[in-house]
C-alpha cells in the first residue's frame, strides 16, 4: 500500500493528490520540485498504478514485486533502481534481523518500497521535513543519500553490538569458569553472515556513486556519498575481523572442551600416547559436535575447525601442541576407539 506521498518544493512539503497529474505539472513548469512516494509491502495492483504513472522499467518493477533481492544499484535510462538490506539488532536474543528497502531515483521523483519490520523510513521522512533538512533541497538524490546514510549508520550500531557480544564470549571462553557453551558461539557466528549479506554486496555499486562516472549531481552531494562509502568500508573491514576472531574463539573453546591443559603427565593432559584425547575428552567433544552439527549450515560446517591436543614432550611435562583438524575428522577421532579399546578378533 501507499503509506505517504508528497510533492516537495525548495525543501517544503506540498500535497500530492494525483501522482501522474503532479508529475506532469512539474515537468511542464520546468521547476526543481519532485515527488516522494512511499510504499510498504505493496500489492502488484498498487505497484502497477504507481509504475504506470511514473513509467518505471518493467524489470525493476518485477524485482520490486518479488522482493528478496541482493543489494545492488542498477540503471534504467535516467532512473536508478537500488536495493538495500537494512538490519535490526534484537537486544533480548542478540539476533540480527534484516528487511528490504527498494528505491527508484528518477530526475523528478523518488519511490521507496519497504518490506519487513526492519525497514523503518517513516521516522526519517518526518525528521527531514521537521528540521528543514538540506537533503530535501537536493532533490531525489538528496533523499536517497539520507536513506542510505540511515541504513549504513544502522550497520555501524549493530556492528558495535556484535563486537560487544563477541568480547563477552571471548572473555568467557578463557575464564576459569568457562561459562559459555558451543551453542552460544555458533549462534553469534550465524549472525555474522546475515550482516555480511547486507553490507558486503553494497560496497561495489556504492563505489560507482563516488567514482568519476557518478550520476550524483553537485560536488557537495558527492562528498556526502563518499562519507557513506567510507563508513560502509569500515563496517565491512570490522565484520571480516569479527568473523575470523569468532573462528579462533570457537577453535579455542573446542580445544578446552577436549581436555584440561594442565602441565603434568600425559593422562593429566587428557591424551594417550597415540595423541588422541582421553575418554572424557572424546565424549565431551563428540557430544558438542553432534549436538550442534544439525543446526549449522553446510557451508559453515565445512569451514569449522576443531583443535585436538598432541602428546606432551618427551619428559611428559612439555607444553601441549595444538593442530587444526576439520570438524568431521575431529568427530571421527572422537568416536573411534583406540587400538587397545577395540575388541579382539582372536
Amino acid at each position: 500500500m501507499i503509506v505517504d506521498r508528497a510533492r516537495y518544493s525548495a525543501g517544503h512539503r506540498q500535497p500530492c493528490e494525483d501522482i501522474g497529474q503532479a508529475l506532469e505539472e512539474i515537468r511542464a513548469s520546468g521547476s526543481q520540485d519532485f515527488l516522494w512516494i512511499g510504499m510498504r509491502d505493496p500489492s502488484a495492483e498498487t505497484f502497477d498504478r504507481v509504475s504506470g504513472a511514473l513509467g518505471l522499467h518493467r524489470l525493476a518493477v518485477e524485482d520490486s514485486v518479488k522482493g528478496d533481492q541482493r543489494p545492488k544499484i542498477e540503471r534504467y535510462g535516467d532512473v536508478h533502481f537500488v536495493v538495500l538490506r537494512p538490519l535490526r539488532y534484537v537486544e533480548a536474543t542478540s539476533d540480527v534481523e534484516s528487511g528490504e528497502i527498494m528505491v527508484f531515483v528518477g530526475p523528478d521523483y523518488i519511490v521507496t518500497v519497504r518490506r519487513g519490520e526492519a525497514s523503518p523510513l517513516a521516522g526519517l521522512r518526518s525528521r527531514l521535513e521537521g528540521h528543514g533538512h538540506g537533503s530535501l533541497r537536493h532533490g531525489p538524490w538528496g533523499v536517497f543519500h539520507a536513506i542510505i546514510d540511515f541504513v549504513v549508520d544502522q550497520y555501524l550500531e549493530i556492528e558495535d553490538e556484535l563486537q560487544s557480544d563477541l568480547d563477552d564470549i571471548e572473555s568467557s571462553v578463557f575464564s576459569p569458569g568457562r561459562t559459555v557453551d558451543t551453542g552460544e558461539i555458533y549462534a553469534l557466528k550465524r549472525e555474522v553472515p546475515e550482516f555480511k549479506r547486507a553490507a558486503l554486496p553494497l560496497a561495489r555499486p556504492l563505489s560507482q556513486l563516488v567514482g568519476p562516472t557518478t550520476p550524483v549531481p553537485g560536488e557537495e552531494l558527492r562528498l556526502l556519498f563518499r562519507d557513506v562509502f567510507d563508513h560502509l568500508s569500515l563496517v565491512n573491514d570490522n565484520t571480516e575481523s569479527q568473523d575470523r576472531l569468532l573462528s579462533d574463539v570457537l577453535s579455542a573453546h573446542l580445544a578446552r572442551v577436549g581436555g584440561p591443559a594442565e602441565p603434568g603427565h600425559a593422562q593429566d593432559l587428557g591424551v594417550g600416547r597415540d595423541g588422541r584425547p582421553g575418554d572424557d575428552g572424546r565424549r565431551r567433544l563428540r557430544d558438542e559436535l553432534r549436538g550442534h552439527a544439525r543446526a549449522v549450515p553446510e557451508r559453515a560446517r565445512r569451514r569449522r575447525r576443531a583443535l585436538l591436543r598432541l602428546p606432551a614432550g618427551p619428559a611428559g611435562h612439555g607444553v601441549a601442541v595444538l593442530r587444526p583438524l576439520p570438524a568431521l575428522q575431529a568427530l571421527r577421532l572422537a568416536v573411534t576407539p583406540t587400538p587397545d579399546q577395540r575388541p579382539s578378533t582372536r
